[in-house]
């Protein structure tokens, strides 16, 4: 098992997974051509390549899946897209 650091988005279009928690947990995605662009504060365009389907979170009692990109994020392990 192991402890993550999650961010439930409100205001997110999509949910995303670090690139450190997809190395940690050994995980394989879908690859295929840039699946996803984002647009970030400083105005530079990332390209998201990698794409986890299904992916099954358990967070207190509760079973959550998520379709996450994967993503450069340096202070969460997962941002969940909630609306």
């Amino acid at each position: 098992m192991h402890l993550i650091e999650v961010l439930f988005d409100y205001g997110a279009k999509h949910s995303s997974m670090s690139t450190r928690l997809v190395e940690i947990l050994l995980l394989l995605s879908v690859f295929r051509h840039s699946l996803l662009s984002i647009a970030i504060p400083h105005g530079k365009v990332l390209s998201c390549w990698e794409l986890f389907i299904h992916f099954h979170i358990h967070i207190h009692r509760h079973n959550l899946l998520a379709n996450l990109y994967k993503f450069e994020l340096t202070e969460l392990d997962i941002i969940l897209w909630k609306n």
